[in-house]
């Protein structure tokens, strides 16, 4: 037998010690402790209890787009696990997202070893493990986000893997691609953010575009309208610019035309005019430039057509275009812009001699840029990129992005409070730092190696473009930042293997400094991710919460009150205020149907429910939302739209002698209210039912009365 040697030893003992500490990371917690296991637990067991998952009405159910339902991968998967290991779900809640821990720092390991060091890979998975936000989340809960998130490195994985077999087989190649869709299709089941795995679709096509420009290059210099415009081309590089700004300003039409008749038409119109002005023999710049003024025009009186279809126009104009038809609109803008070639035509020499001289300058200077990029390609390319990342996060934070994105939650913190945008800036890279990571500093230095290191891969590339899309959503302070833990792990482990390789190159005496500040530096990460973990307990033990709390074992004291009460038979649960949180009673009283009640108990509703839009999912979009539905359901009390919650936030804002409020009780077998002191102000059904001595329960901080005694 071999004997190991020291550095496998050391590798070995690296690799236990890891899992040791994610292991003693996530058994510290004696009951549930995130909001949503209390939801998603007592769904799972409404599925073991009734065999089936009443929610599901309709295929879009099981992705969470149907009214009342869920994504409900989560749920299928712990009930199938339940059966065939016959453990109950509360000893599966504990040890099964320990294990998805260690899956998703297993799938980002693989993901970073097939591009760089065991040293990087190593680090990203021992720091994803270790974060503080994903260690919580993957301790004592059942999290349906985190089901989502351990599998898309793997699926972004698979998408390379099927590029990389492309040309060595291409059923190897399918077959990944398949495995991606099937990835994909579990994430869609699990959890709404799986429709951010767009970004990586989107980020690894264009990331292969970039990794072969040149043979791309090659590709459309030998076609034959490239052919035909390489005279114009060698007379000045000048037109290659106006040619892609041609291209640019077609794709602003797209963009900003939302009638898409009406973008064909001036679409067409631009190809037609394109080919006719570059139809005749090789043309002075100066008239190509007017050309160009041209396709503005013609832009214009397209967005302005647009406006007018769809009744926008008259919110500016309506005494002029009141009883105008489209017709007679179309007239006067073809008119308008016949007129403007007249006037360009006669005036042309003047024109030219206008431009003449700063386009003699901008000419100059596309020379040399294109001197410069044929001599540095990949610096032109890394610079452009990194600009793009630059003003990507420039637009998030002064709210000028693609998403608006609400920056509420950061204009107060512990530290600092106020309006000014500084101070959201100051209080993301905070919460960035105690959510996450002391060691978030780090990414910075990764960002800059994977911008400008010299030997590039296409998941360089990769990873570049998704820190650029990704800055767009940043400030979504709950969802994101916990979607985006294994970006950041990526990041940070490669900017410490890039200062450690800086490092390496100094003599003895400085490299043992780094390694020493290092070891202090993880030693502290450790530390700093404990205590954050633990903020709440510790926070109530020093007398520093900020916002009183419940400690946990007075909400299972309650619960299990409420368990032995068999005379109230599968009720539901409302509280006082939303600081009291009833999920975690009905979880411990084993009301299967308290937080589900309105999926569970509003299924035999005769429904009348349409489909949702295209534009309006758009619109959503671009407000940085989840697409939330893809159906809407008429409210059957009260009409209009119904959304989640509606019936039980009205019913919270009415007293007990309201018309509405008995139909809503029994809709949703609501029998008992929790109260808490730490909730000041009540719902105005509380204070209408407060008189009426119906107290069934009380321990130090939660009261529980019978909603059923107080309406006799």
């Amino acid at each position: 037998m071999k004997y190991l040697s020291k550095d496998k030893i050391h590798l070995i003992v690296c690799i236990c010690l890891a899992i040791a500490i994610a292991f003693l990371f996530r058994i510290q917690f004696n009951y549930p402790h995130h909001p949503d296991h209390f939801t998603w637990g007592q769904l799972t067991q409404v599925m073991v209890d009734k065999g089936y998952a009443p929610w599901v009405m309709h295929p879009a159910s099981l992705l969470g787009y149907y009214p009342l339902s869920i994504a409900s991968g989560l749920q299928f998967f712990f009930v199938y696990l339940a059966v065939f290991t016959g453990l109950d779900l509360d000893t599966l809640f504990v040890i099964v997202p320990i294990l998805f821990g260690l899956i998703g720092a297993l799938n980002i390991f693989l993901l970073m070893r097939r591009w760089n060091s065991f040293f990087a890979s190593f680090l990203a998975a021992f720091i994803l493990l270790t974060m503080s936000f994903f260690a919580k989340v993957t301790a004592y809960t059942a999290s349906t986000r985190i089901f989502n998130i351990i599998w898309y490195p793997l699926f972004i994985l698979s998408l390379f893997k099927s590029y990389e077999s492309w040309k060595e087989s291409k059923v190897r190649s399918l077959k990944y691609l398949l495995f991606s869709v099937l990835l994909f299709a579990l994430m869609s089941l699990t959890h709404r953010l799986s429709q951010l795995s767009v970004i990586f679709i989107g980020s690894w096509i264009i990331a292969i575009v970039l990794f072969h420009w040149e043979q791309i290059l090659e590709q459309f210099q030998s076609a034959k309208w490239y052919k035909r415009r390489s005279k114009f081309y060698e007379e000045s590089r000048l037109h290659i610019v106006l040619d892609i700004i041609v291209l640019l300003i077609v794709i602003a039409g797209f963009l900003a035309i939302k009638s898409k008749k009406i973008f064909i038409v001036f679409a067409v119109f631009c190809l037609i005019y394109f080919s006719i002005a570059n139809y005749r023999k090789l043309k002075d710049i100066h008239l190509v430039f007017i050309d160009f003024l041209i396709y503005s025009l013609a832009l214009a009186g397209g967005k302005i057509l647009d406006l007018y279809s769809r009744g926008r126009l008259f919110h500016y104009l309506p005494n002029i275009l009141q009883n105008m038809s489209l017709f007679d609109m179309a007239y006067i803008v073809a008119i308008g812009l016949l007129l403007a070639l007249v006037v360009v035509h006669m005036l042309r020499k003047k024109l030219i001699g206008i431009i003449s001289r700063p386009l003699s300058f901008i000419e100059r200077y596309v020379d040399r840029f294109f001197l410069f990029f044929a001599k540095k390609p990949d610096f032109v390319l890394s610079t452009i990129l990194f600009t793009l990342l630059l003003g990507s996060l420039f637009f998030t934070f002064t709210q000028g992005g693609v998403y608006n994105i609400d920056d509420t939650y950061f204009k107060s913190s512990f530290l600092i409070s106020g309006e000014s945008q500084w101070i959201v800036v100051l209080n993301f890279l905070f919460n960035l730092n105690n959510n996450l990571t002391i060691l978030i500093w780090f990414s910075v230095f990764g960002l800059w190696y994977l911008f400008f290191s010299k030997h590039k891969t296409v998941y360089h590339y990769f990873f570049m473009l998704c820190a650029i899309f990704f800055a767009q959503l940043i400030l979504d302070w709950q969802y994101v930042r916990l979607y985006l833990n294994p970006l950041y792990a990526v990041y940070i482990a490669l900017g410490i293997s890039f200062l450690v390789d800086v490092f390496s190159r100094f003599r003895k005496s400085i490299r043992i400094t780094g390694t020493v500040a290092l070891v202090i530096i993880f030693a502290l990460h450790i530390t700093f991710s404990t205590v954050f973990m633990h903020r709440d307990a510790l926070f109530d033990e020093l007398g520093l919460q900020p916002l009183e709390r419940v400690p946990e074992e007075y909400y299972a004291a309650a619960g299990y009150y409420l368990s032995f009460d068999e005379t109230a038979g599968d009720f539901s649960i409302l509280n006082s205020k939303e600081d009291v949180r009833y999920q975690r009673v009905a979880y411990y009283a084993g009301a299967i149907g308290a937080v589900s009640a309105q999926s569970v108990y509003t299924q035999d509703k005769p429904y009348n429910i349409t489909s949702i839009t295209f534009d309006e999912i758009k619109e959503d979009i671009q407000k940085g939302n989840k697409i939330q539905q893809a159906y809407t359901l008429n409210d059957w009390i009260f009409g209009k739209d119904y959304y989640h919650g509606k019936h039980i936030y009205r019913l919270t804002q009415s007293d007990l002698l309201d018309k509405h409020t008995k139909e809503i009780l029994n809709s949703y077998n609501i029998r008992y209210m929790v109260d808490s002191d730490i909730a000041q102000e009540k719902f105005k059904i509380f204070e209408s039912l407060q008189p009426i001595k119906n107290k069934v329960y009380a321990n130090p901080r939660i009261d529980v009365y019978d909603m059923q005694k107080g309406r006799q």
